[in-house]
């Protein structure tokens, strides 16, 4: 199936939104509806610039949408690439091999803060 403005639209809005949930608003994102190889949806850190470069692929197997319509296929793709971001301090030390306990500590309790941050203001907003 080719993805659609539409598509793409619902996919970044749902990204934005867990950028708020999430408390990632610390980074700069910009978005591409664009082929991608090997994935539906991608995320590329830019560290050096504190960005990350979100795309969307133009096609997706006709296959992914048996159990679920496009539109909820694009949320479960932004949460998804969302997610990726969260993690991707933790990834990056994992990748060096080499790295201070500290920074891990401090990166791993960043997140969990974020995560315990997301599920008050959900709890506060009653959704």
């Amino acid at each position: 199936m080719v993805t659609t403005k539409q598509h793409f639209s619902i996919f970044k809005k749902e990204f934005l939104k867990w950028v708020e949930v999430w408390g990632l608003k610390d980074f700069h994102y910009t978005f591409a509806h664009d082929d991608t190889e090997m994935s539906y949806a991608q995320i590329e850190p830019v560290m050096t610039g504190r960005r990350f470069d979100v795309t969307l692929s133009t096609e997706i197997p006709d296959d992914e949408f048996k159990s679920r319509t496009a539109n909820e296929f694009m949320k479960h793709l932004a949460f998804h690439e969302c997610a990726e971001c969260l993690l991707c301090g933790v990834r990056s030390m994992a990748m060096e091999r080499k790295f201070d306990p500290e920074e891990l500590d401090r990166e791993v309790h960043g997140i969990i803060n974020r995560l315990q941050n997301a599920i008050q203001f959900k709890n506060e907003i009653g959704t």
